[in-house]
């Protein structure tokens, strides 16, 4: 039995997968990520309470601006330094809420990959991507999914990566490695 696609960012991100973003720098990704988002929050699709945003890529301003959206749509605003977060601690705090049953529902959006891992190197590419997808899915066996609705079990992942990089080699695997919407 196949599960119903549902989408909460627009039509470019689903539940239960790991999206790429892969546009030039400074094209709006990350205000368009966060006006879709916006939207799903008031249509009832996503809780926003299950909703973390990773922002490693804003300085002051942008952050103050962010948070303070963050703040009236009620979901959380995760940023180096602020309340005692470390963008380098992201992976060990995903690889917690799988190990803690907290991932399930969860909608983690992260501006920018390369903060959160070394984009020009393929192992962590690949480490990185293969922990996106065990976050997206976790807490939930194969037995279960034909009783249970998609938007309780998955969270979804988002990753913002800059087409500054060179697309044709790990910038594309993060794509690859996890069969993308591009936006």
């Amino acid at each position: 039995m196949a599960l119903d696609e549902v989408f909460l960012l627009g039509s470019l991100i689903k539940i239960g997968e790991v999206s790429a973003l892969y546009a030039a720098p400074n094209v709006d990704k990350t205000l368009m990520t966060i006006a879709l988002l916006i939207d799903s929050i008031r249509l009832g699709r996503i809780n926003p309470a299950l909703v973390y945003c990773v922002n490693a890529d804003d300085n002051l301003n942008g952050l103050i601006q962010k948070l303070r959206i963050a703040d009236e749509f009620d979901f959380h605003m995760l940023a180096e330094g602020h309340l005692d977060f470390k963008v380098t601690d992201l992976p060990d705090l995903m690889d917690e809420a799988i190990a803690n049953d907290q991932a399930r529902g969860v909608v983690m959006i992260i501006d920018t990959a390369k903060k959160v891992t070394n984009l020009m190197d393929k192992t962590r590419v690949s480490n990185f991507t293969a922990l996106m997808r065990r976050f997206v899915g976790a807490g939930v066996s194969a037995d279960e999914l034909p009783r249970l609705f998609a938007a309780d079990l998955y969270g979804a992942v988002c990753v913002s990566v800059d087409a500054g990089l060179p697309r044709h080699a790990v910038t594309a695997k993060v794509l690859a490695d996890n069969q993308s919407n591009l936006g």
